[in-house]
């Protein structure tokens, strides 16, 4: 761990030394490496649900985050530091997906909208290696089933609830594990923007868990996913995992509550001074068409624990 600690009084200073430039901070904290800094693009709150884009396409842990009490959008990512083993090559490749994430963004405000992802990312059906994800399931103590489709899939429990969870290791060997939460067709501008915002509170407040928008089998959903390193063990991908089940556990009901339009108005009323903005009168006060009735959409503030705290 002194070596990690090391390495966080001095990450803070590698960024601006290769030309990042942002407000960096770092810190050990419960056996993990937190790095945050500055978001390098700002956008109204109408515009929130373009994180979730950026984030699909966001390569490394470092994800776009909404902090409770924060103001802003910022930069979020960490690693897990318990073992010193193979520490600086670790830490250097989270400095590299910090340094990659910033100018990603910049080069996309420069440019102007759209952002990194003007198409919703599309999730590989294929792993690159799935005899070696299904052994690591394995390992990890996660049942997983492999669909026809090539895909391996796992069952988060919830309490109440469960997801599932599409599983893949990528051209690089990193991990691809994506909850789809809502399905974004259905959303009317308000409720998207209220889930967005939701998502991202939830990929600061948990470690290792990024707010995305994944496209899958020609349906864009918005969702959680793992934002980790390289899996080297069944530990590893249990830790992701784990994650991404607190994540769920935290928002996956009150993403489908959103659906419900009402309900998504008065959310985005209370954080739009979270995100230094006033809430869009246009977004608040929508009333598409597109709103949905359907009974299962209305839920009740007392059902929804994150909501409760709000």
């Amino acid at each position: 761990m002194g070596a990690s600690r090391e390495r966080a009084r001095t990450i803070e200073h590698a960024l601006a030394e290769n030309g990042a430039n942002v407000d960096v901070h770092a810190r050990v904290v419960d056996q993990w490496l937190e790095l945050t800094a500055a978001d390098a693009a700002r956008f109204p709150l109408c515009e929130v649900w373009s994180a979730l884009r950026d984030n699909a396409d966001l390569k490394g842990t470092v994800r776009r985050a909404v902090a409770p009490g924060a103001h802003g959008v910022h930069l979020r990512g960490e690693i897990f530091v318990e073992d010193d083993t193979n520490l600086d090559t670790r830490v250097d490749a989270l400095l590299e997906s910090a340094r990659s994430t910033v100018r990603a963004l910049r080069d996309s405000t420069r440019l102007g909208r759209p952002n990194l992802a003007a198409e919703s990312t599309t999730v590989a059906e294929t792993p690159r290696d799935r005899h070696r994800l299904v052994q690591l399931c394995a390992e990890a103590g996660w049942p997983c089933a492999e669909r026809a489709s090539g895909r391996i899939e796992i069952t988060i429990e919830c309490g109440p609830a469960s997801y599932q969870a599409h599983l893949e290791l990528t051209d690089d060997g990193a991990l691809s594990a994506v909850v789809d939460l809502v399905d974004s067709s259905t959303l009317t501008q308000c409720s998207r923007t209220a889930t967005a915002s939701l998502l991202l509170t939830a990929s600061a407040v948990v470690r290792s868990a990024k707010a995305v928008v994944v496209k899958r089998d020609g349906v864009e959903h918005a969702g959680l996913a793992a934002a980790c390193e390289r899996p080297r063990s069944g530990a590893d991908l249990d830790r992701a995992l784990a994650a991404l089940s607190v994540a769920c556990g935290f928002a996956g009901r009150e993403a489908q509550a959103l659906r419900h339009e009402p309900l998504a108005r008065e959310y985005l009323a209370w954080c739009a001074p979270l995100l230094d903005e006033s809430p869009d009168d246009d977004i608040v006060n929508n009333q598409s068409d597109n709103t949905q009735s359907d009974d299962n959409n209305q839920y009740e503030v007392e059902e929804s624990p994150c909501l409760q705290q709000l």
